[in-house]
């Protein structure tokens, strides 16, 4: 395991210790746990159903650190659950499909583009008020996102306009 994915295990044990009573947007959904890693021949399995490779970091980060929970929004879907609902992207975006990753509330998600010139990107999917754009170049700048602004008290990146 890379010493930035053994990092993320512990920064999210520190986070837990931290919020103790769960107070912290989406954390009484997620509980700080991180799900098992998928098994080679599950990943492969799972890239078969998708027809597609997952981006590398996403793949790495389910097969080394954690397949679904704590992480942005409400967490991260587990990726098995995630793989039924690819989605596919408004007519102007550089990419036709994207892997559901978290839930960020009221509708919107964040989701991983799978093909394209944006493959690895993370995307908000908030169709519902015409907002589909990039919010992270990475799984892994969007997770590492997440626990930076907890580790400081910072709000979530609302990654849409108020109101």
């Amino acid at each position: 395991m890379s010493e930035l994915l053994a990092t993320v295990r512990e920064a999210v044990r520190a986070l837990a210790t931290a919020d103790p009573k769960l107070r912290r947007f989406g954390a009484s959904r997620h509980r700080y746990e991180l799900s098992p890693p998928l098994a080679p021949a599950a990943l492969a399995a799972l890239e078969g159903q998708l027809g597609a490779a997952l981006p590398e970091e996403v793949a790495d980060f389910a097969a080394e650190v954690s397949a679904g929970g704590a992480g942005p929004g409400y967490g991260i879907v587990p990726i098995d659950r995630a793989a039924a609902y690819v989605v596919a992207a408004p007519a102007s975006a550089p990419w036709t499909r994207g892997l559901p990753l978290a839930h960020l509330g009221c509708g919107y998600s964040a989701v991983a583009v799978l093909d394209g010139g944006a493959r690895g990107e993370v995307w908000i999917d908030a169709r519902a008020i015409g907002v589909t754009r990039p919010i992270q170049p990475s799984f892994t700048a969007f997770y590492l996102d997440w626990i930076d602004r907890l580790a400081h008290a910072r709000w979530p990146e609302p990654h849409v306009p108020p109101g």
